[in-house]
């Protein structure tokens, strides 16, 4: 199957044979695909920190795959994309929309996009960020990893799956990565904190004035209304859990990716990859069944004060992550076969 993301890295101008999108729920598939049209842009440069953004207005939330297992629903996110292809500009349509009023008062700023030097001291002085959207996320981490007083021990605290209900949300992150440093930032970053990114690499994407979309069709869902509406859901800490047929398939996907990384026992970055995977499956299933809640109460204008909110994760969100999440593995192996090995 075709998805969202696409293991291509060689630049491609021809927009009719991208893939379709992996996530066939036609409400969210026409908010991803009215932003990029807007923008002139591939749509992963808006679906990708959309679903940090969703997991950052989730807060507090988990999900339970076990008695023994859980996730944070936090999510990392990079796009492979070249300075000057809007990557600022995309987003900042986040940022606005965080900054409009909200019917929940947040207990830390949404989102920050910030000079690194302000991130790297608010991350030093344990202010809490609940998403960091920057547009280079390489000069980000290598700053960060830098620092005597942020060392990757902690960084990885931020992501990983701890029971934290009750306590300070998780560090979401989304951004890009410049697109001629995209192997040298697979390979001078450790493979450790990598594993932990969902990363897509695009195809540029060349819109004629004729193709661009301004403004948007006026049925578009707000993604300020989306935010609010996921912000107000979880006010308190949440737990999700997958419905039978959903962990049914769910440990199938996982005994698929025991099988891979048994193959992989010698391949040390490809292993580290693979590992995460079932945790980045879990994570983003419960990140789209959240949005898709969110979409049917602001396209059908709901009342969200006396309307409920399932947190059941259902079997449509286990395959479309797992979509998503194969997408992501083969862009990674691509990249780390792209260039020689630095040791």
């Amino acid at each position: 199957q075709n998805g969202l993301l696409t293991d291509k890295t060689t630049p491609t101008d021809n927009r009719n044979s991208r893939p379709r999108s992996p996530v066939n729920f036609e409400i969210m598939q026409k908010l991803v695909t009215s932003h990029a049209c807007a923008l002139g842009v591939p749509e992963e440069y808006v679906f990708l920190p959309l679903l940090s953004c969703v997991a950052g207005a989730m807060g507090r939330a988990e999900v339970s795959v076990s008695e023994e297992w859980r996730e944070r629903c936090a999510l990392w996110c990079a796009v492979v994309g070249r300075r000057g292809s809007k990557r600022t500009a995309t987003l900042n349509r986040f940022i606005g929309a965080a900054n409009q009023p909200r019917r929940a008062p947040l207990d830390s700023p949404l989102f920050t996009h910030t000079a690194v030097a302000e991130l790297l001291s608010d991350i030093r002085d344990d202010v809490h960020l609940n998403t960091i959207l920057h547009e280079d996320l390489s000069q980000v981490l290598e700053v960060l990893l830098k620092d005597s007083k942020v060392n990757l021990s902690r960084l990885k605290r931020l992501y990983d799956s701890t029971p934290t209900t009750g306590g300070s949300p998780a560090l979401n992150m989304a951004g890009f990565v410049v697109a001629e440093d995209a192997q040298t930032f697979m390979e001078t970053q450790t493979v450790d904190l990598l594993s932990r990114f969902l990363i897509a690499c695009p195809p540029d994407v060349l819109y004629y004035s004729k193709d661009l979309k301004v403004p948007m069709p006026s049925n578009t869902p707000s993604l300020s209304e989306i935010l609010d509406v996921l912000n107000v859901q979880h006010t308190e800490p949440r737990l999700y859990s997958l419905t039978g047929n959903a962990k049914l398939l769910f440990n199938q996907y996982y005994d698929r990716y025991i099988e891979t990384l048994r193959d992989l026992s010698a391949d040390a970055r490809r292993y580290c990859h693979v590992a995460k995977a079932p945790g980045q499956l879990v994570r983003l299933s419960c990140v789209l069944c959240a949005l898709r809640q969110a979409l049917k109460y602001v396209v059908y204008q709901e009342d969200i004060n006396s309307g409920t909110w399932n947190f059941d994760i259902g079997q449509e969100d286990v395959e479309a992550s797992k979509i998503i999440v194969d997408q992501v593995l083969k862009t990674k192996f691509s990249l780390l076969d792209a260039r020689p090995r630095v040791e």
